[in-house]
């Protein structure tokens, strides 16, 4: 068994986050497009799959935090 990467932990979250209304298969397609617009422009902000707030891609640790804050991995880096 492989272990998952970053990456695919932060897809799975946001399926979670966005729910699973269009089934396993379609909500994956849609976390997996959500995370490559941000890895195209992690410094652009995005709408977060779970509440109103806007989040940018932190790409060393491939997670979701506010503009201006640090990730939480980022935050136990220093």
């Amino acid at each position: 068994m492989s272990e998952t990467t970053p990456r695919q932990r932060l897809v799975a979250t946001v399926v979670l986050m966005n729910g699973l209304n269009d089934g396993i298969e379609a909500s994956w397609k849609t976390a997996e497009a959500f995370v490559a617009a941000l890895e195209l422009f992690p410094r652009n902000t995005a709408k977060c799959p779970c509440c109103e707030k806007s989040v940018q891609l932190c790409t060393k640790h491939y997670q979701l935090h506010e503009p201006g804050k640090l990730c939480s991995g980022c935050r136990e880096d220093e």
